[in-house]
């Protein structure tokens, strides 16, 4: 039996992670959950083989150093791990600039999860990722596709985004 596709998610507010873990631990993702950029490179600086994730859900505003300062860390030591940026910022200025520094997708906050696509198991089974500068050009992997295809845009709502 085949693992399942492992996920980490880093974000601060630990009402997210929470509701991320759960709904995409029920999509078939092992999901572990980072409070901050310290975290998640503790996590990378001691990853060994088969400790290390599929892909990456990061957001954009984190408390000491931000998203985009830990996805530049990673391309800039040649690191391909798919990246999925996640942001209460939805401009297209904010999204461009992730993709151009390597991110793999782009999701804005709020949304709520909505049911996974087909294939959404075996999604990061896609193999090595080429380089940051050869992917902005190509679609999404299959893993940050049906990641993200489970997260999409907000329903309409007036809640409030916390920070």
């Amino acid at each position: 039996m085949a693992r399942p596709p492992r996920l980490w998610v880093v974000d601060d507010d630990p009402e997210l992670r929470s509701m991320l873990a759960t709904y995409l631990g029920d999509q078939g993702y092992q999901v572990s959950t980072l409070a901050d950029g310290a975290q998640l490179q503790a996590r990378l600086d001691g990853s060994l083989g088969g400790e290390r994730p599929d892909l990456v859900v990061l957001d954009l505003m984190l408390p000491g150093d931000d998203g985009l300062t830990l996805l530049r860390r990673l391309r800039d030591r040649g690191d391909d791990l798919p990246v999925v940026m996640l942001t209460a910022r939805g401009d297209a200025v904010d999204r461009i600039i992730g993709l151009e520094q390597g991110a793999d997708d782009y999701l804005a906050k709020p949304f709520l999860p909505r049911g996974s696509r087909p294939g959404s198991r075996r999604c990061c089974a896609a193999g090595p990722r080429p380089p940051a500068l050869v992917r902005r050009g190509r679609r999404p992997s299959p893993c940050c596709s049906a990641t993200a295809g489970s997260i999409r845009r907000p329903a309409p709502c007036c809640a409030p985004v916390r920070r």
